[in-house]
């Protein structure tokens, strides 16, 4: 797969080798949101189905990067969608992906 940082490829490997990790894809959709007045799309980094039917939209960011408005404008279309989808949606920074 193509991944744009580091840290989208420890998810990339995580993804490749959780047992429990039914089927994913990277940059796999398109999300439409606002900001500014105008109409963009957020293509969220990953999608990832568990074994158990559990569906998540993944973004990896660095953690200075959660407070930019137009990042939470993003994730909250993306939160909206996942809801109404019966996804969950997380934000991975390096503090959780550097979590020991």
């Amino acid at each position: 797969p193509i991944f744009r940082s580091i840290w989208e490829r420890l998810v990339c490997v995580w993804c490749d080798k959780a047992e429990d990790v039914a089927w994913w894809s990277i940059e796999g959709m398109k999300v439409p949101y606002e900001f500014e007045g105008k109409q963009r799309t957020y293509i969220p980094d990953f999608l990832v189905e568990f074994d158990n039917g559990d569906k998540r939209m993944i973004e990896v960011k660095p953690s200075a990067q959660r407070a930019m408005d137009i990042n939470k404008a993003k994730w909250e279309a993306a939160r909206q969608w996942c809801e109404e989808n019966g996804w969950g949606f997380v934000v991975l920074t390096e503090k959780e992906l550097y979590a020991k």
